[in-house]
């Protein structure tokens, strides 16, 4: 990741210069002595790409990246100011002849390197953030709350970007940040930017929600990886009030908002449509990493929003839409649920505040409700590896999932769990020797069976 970290930061730092270059070159390189940063960062990045992966080198990744990112910030507030105030400078005819070329320029100029200040900025502040949490939450005995940083780090990350698109959006307006953003209601378009989108919304919804329901095998992600960690009351409330009420908005003022507005200036409405629906799918990727069907749902959610927000004419569309669909995906799972299998429902609910006999009593009740319904094998399963009871039982339980789910790492290191317990650490250490070689294992998981293993292996030997 680090990698690929400094490759975005070499790719924005041609642009970015690029920008300020077409617009004065002089002035560009005698302040920002361009190439030889992006010569420096490109030999330091090619080094590190051949080098081996190891700590060291990941350390020193970091420091070439915070120092150069940090000496490129310096550098640019300060040609901005340049750039800024050198139409002050020039005499009064020559104002006056070419003020309104110099003006179109100058304002293509502030629009692109608005947008690159955004995407540098919040970039740069989401990889600092991101080493405090780590270093804060291991202070704190918190590192293996994944979901909880995850959690936190959505919510800074959307108030910030919010914030930095606040501080740009006059380059695209002078009348305010709703009209920057076209987050207005244009007259007698109901239809464009309510019920249509709407309705479109409850398509969508509906679609994600019925794969998400009767898909037979879905594969496992990172965010599902992440989801898995059975959290809190409170942060499971946190992380439903950030996917249905915040995250809409958010996407819509930096994807349909924001950036859409930007291309906009420079492009026409097809290359604009591909590239915002297509960027918008790209982010979305590493969480969903390894589950094809919602990739490509996602993609054409993404495509779909952006096109009604060049036919409406205004942001609201895409909102009302991103809102309804977000809404439904978690709603209807959830109501399906209730009905289905009220038990595994009451179970996942409140299983923190139940005891073993009354989360027993509920997961068996959920098996004899759904006969094939694996993930409540698995969680009785574990249930009985983690009070180390019953363990035969258990075996059984997990045996039957695996029935379903066989490749399921989850599935795999409750049977792994349960062979510890049984006193079969040979068989045990196998099934998590198997889940190590999996592909898209997170950095999280391969720690924790790596150390599993270790424990299962001192046990072994004594």
């Amino acid at each position: 990741m680090i990698y690929l970290l400094l490759g975005l930061l070499v790719i924005f730092f041609c642009l970015d210069g690029l920008n300020f270059s077409r617009y004065n070159a002089a002035l560009t390189r005698k302040v920002f002595h361009l190439e030889k940063i992006i010569f420096l960062t490109f030999f330091l990045s090619a080094i590190l790409i051949l080098c081996s992966p190891s700590q060291q080198w990941k350390a020193l990744a970091q420091f070439t990246f915070f120092y150069t990112a940090t000496f490129y910030f310096i550098r640019r507030r300060r040609l901005l100011k340049l750039l800024l105030s050198e139409l002050d400078t020039v005499s009064e005819e020559e104002y006056k002849a070419g003020v309104e070329k110099q003006m179109l320029r100058k304002q293509k100029m502030l629009i692109v390197a608005g947008a690159m200040g955004v995407i540098y900025y919040w970039f740069y502040g989401m990889c600092v953030l991101s080493s405090l949490t780590v270093v804060v939450f291991r202070l704190m005995g918190l590192g293996d709350y994944e979901l909880l940083e995850m959690v936190l780090m959505t919510f800074v990350s959307s108030g910030f970007v919010f914030y930095l698109i606040y501080r740009v959006s006059p380059t695209l307006s002078k009348q305010g940040f709703a009209d920057s953003i076209r987050l207005v209601y244009p007259e007698n378009s109901a239809h464009k930017v309510f019920i249509i989108p709407a309705l479109l919304g409850v398509v969508f919804a509906a679609c994600s929600a019925y794969m998400m329901i009767n898909r037979v095998a879905p594969p496992q992600t990172p965010l599902s990886e992440v989801l898995g960690e059975n959290p809190s009351a409170i942060v499971v409330i946190f992380l439903l009030f950030l996917a249905v009420i915040v995250a809409p908005f958010i996407e819509e003022v930096v994807f349909r908002g924001y950036f859409f507005r930007v291309f906009r200036q420079f492009m026409g409405k097809m290359p604009v449509i591909l590239i915002i629906g297509l960027t918008f799918a790209l982010l979305h990727v590493p969480q969903y990493w390894g589950d094809w069907l919602a990739i490509g749902m996602v993609t054409l959610l993404g495509l779909v929003l952006t096109f009604l927000r060049e036919w409406s004419g205004s942001t609201i569309a895409s909102v009302v839409t991103h809102y309804v669909y977000n809404a439904g995906v978690t709603i209807i799972p959830v109501i399906y649920l209730m009905t289905s299998n009220p038990a595994y429902f009451d179970y996942q609910a409140y299983s923190q505040e139940y005891d073993t006999p009354k989360k027993e009593r509920l997961l068996l009740e959920s098996i004899k409700t759904q006969p094939d319904f694996a993930e409540a094998y698995n969680e009785l399963a574990r249930l009985y590896a983690h009070e180390d009871m019953k363990l035969e039982d258990g075996l059984s339980l997990i045996n039957q999932a695996l029935s379903y789910y066989p490749e399921k790492t989850d599935f795999l290191d409750t049977k792994a769990e349960i062979l510890y317990h049984l006193n079969r650490y040979e068989e045990s250490v196998l099934i998590r020797r198997e889940i190590l070689n999996k592909k898209n294992l997170s950095e999280k998981k391969k720690d924790y069976i790596e150390r599993k293993i270790k424990e299962t292996e001192q046990a072994l030997s004594n």
